[in-house]
């Protein structure tokens, strides 16, 4: 297995809580799952919004929700 990875896996997985064995296990299990995915391994990683990007407009749902809401403050 790859070195590199597995370093990762352990700073990842290093939960004092935890027994070591299964911190050892998650890591190990984390680096495989890695491994698996080859070039697919980016549904892996954590992905930030835009900064850019506006803000979501709220759905019909949203605002029937937010009316009825204001009905009952009324």
């Amino acid at each position: 297995m790859n070195t590199k990875l597995l370093k990762h896996a352990r700073e990842l997985w290093s939960v004092k809580d935890v027994p070591r064995e299964t911190n050892r296990a998650n890591a190990l299990k984390w680096s495989r799952s890695i491994n698996r995915l080859g070039d697919r391994w980016v549904f892996a990683k954590l992905i930030e919004a835009k900064p850019n990007e506006p803000p979501a407009q709220p759905s019909l749902l949203d605002k029937w929700l937010l009316a009825k809401k204001v009905e009952r403050m009324q």
